[in-house]
């Protein structure tokens, strides 16, 4: 049995989140060369989750894992057949 690709679900939060780190790259560029090509490996990532939802790490909790594509963690969890989006953060950034 050939396993099915799961739709990905971007959460409001997420998608602003995604939009404001585009949007900063392309002010601070002058350009949307750079943030392109991050979207392009944001996009790529989580189609290769699609296929494969356990490809992130795995986080303290249950069914909530973390994807890494440059200095981004993209928190998603796998729920009901499919993969939902929950936040995109700087790795750089410290939140506390």
């Amino acid at each position: 049995m050939v396993p099915t690709k799961k739709p990905v679900i971007w959460y409001h939060e997420a998608k602003n989140e995604l939009v404001e780190i585009l949007d900063f790259f392309d002010e601070r560029n002058g350009s949307c060369l750079y943030s392109r090509k991050l979207y392009d490996k944001i996009e790529k990532r989580l189609n290769l989750v699609a296929d494969d939802c356990l490809l992130g790490e795995e986080t303290n909790r249950e069914n909530i894992r973390q994807l890494v594509v440059e200095n981004y963690s993209i928190i998603y969890r796998i729920r009901s057949g499919t993969v939902e989006v929950l936040s995109i953060r700087d790795g750089r950034r410290n939140e506390d």
